[in-house]
């Protein structure tokens, strides 16, 4: 059953870079989706809590690693990816987030929670290989030297997503589960979202989500599965387990990425998956 939650994650994963790719392609502004996003995620969740008639525990703890999580792992990154999609190919854009265990082995490094071993290490160095072979294909590639910028500001979502992760195994609440965590993400977010457009007097901007609501809902649907099965494979099976859907991920971006917007694979940027998977393959641990 693992596995079967593991190639949804994967799809998810996928389909929510395909939905941020044609929301921009779209015209909808980065900030509004994700302003639209998370308070879609903040109304399915709530219902979620409502249907088992149970919410989060409210402790000082318990909020700020609601606020802190939600705020690394969600929003910020969360935010490049949807104003970078409509500038790269799918398949690259989840090829360069599939970097994030590699990110996390040394973020855990430093901070001495894990040490480093010979093929944790040789993992890294492919690993930075890949990314050396991705940076040289984008610059002379099909894409123009104009894709070189958006590819290197698109290596802090996994750098994003890996703080988050370290800090969420050091600090997950006492007596939570994965939809407390959230649920509780989500209301924090939204919330925090909200004020902001009302402070600023944004507001009327959310209309321009109707330019492609089919995009913006499967957004909020994949976001929503995608954070919960994540939380919850990670919390039951380890981290080392649930980064193997970066390897689907990078299968369905290729996959969708074509098929939808006829984007174009090269053969260094093929090379550079197949060399990130050799590295994520020796990180990995048996679980």
């Amino acid at each position: 059953m693992r596995f079967v939650l593991l190639t949804l994650l994967g799809l998810f994963w996928s389909l929510r870079l395909v939905a941020m790719k044609a929301a921009g392609i779209s015209g909808i502004p980065a900030d509004v989706i994700v302003t639209v996003a998370v308070c879609g995620l903040a109304i399915l969740f709530s219902l979620v809590a409502i249907w088992r008639s149970q919410l989060p525990p409210i402790t000082s703890d318990g909020v700020r690693f609601y606020i802190l999580s939600g705020a690394v792992g969600f929003v910020a990154p969360f935010f490049l990816e949807s104003l970078i999609a409509p500038h790269l190919p799918v398949f690259v854009l989840a090829t360069i987030i599939a970097t994030m265990p590699l990110l996390t082995l040394g973020l855990a490094a430093i901070m001495r929670i894990e040490s480093l071993e010979t093929r944790s290490v040789l993992a890294s160095i492919l690993g930075f290989g890949a990314i050396v072979l991705l940076l040289v294909d984008m610059t002379g590639g099909p894409y123009g030297e104009t894709a070189f910028i958006w590819l290197v500001a698109a290596f802090g979502i996994p750098l994003l997503y890996a703080a988050n992760t370290v800090y969420v195994a050091s600090r997950w609440p006492e007596s939570t589960d994965a939809l407390d965590v959230a649920f509780a993400q989500a209301v924090v977010v939204s919330l925090a979202a909200a004020a902001g457009w009302i402070a600023f007097g944004n507001g009327s901007r959310l209309v321009l989500a109707s330019l492609n609501w089919t995009a913006v809902g499967v957004l909020v649907l994949c976001e929503g599965a995608a954070l919960f099965l994540y939380l919850h494979i990670a919390r039951r099976s380890g981290a080392s387990f649930v980064a193997l859907a970066n390897y689907l991920s990078i299968l369905f971006a290729a996959l969708l990425g074509q098929w939808l917007f006829d984007d174009r694979l090269t053969i260094l940027s093929i090379i550079a998956a197949f060399i990130l998977i050799g590295a994520l393959t020796l990180r990995r641990r048996k679980t």
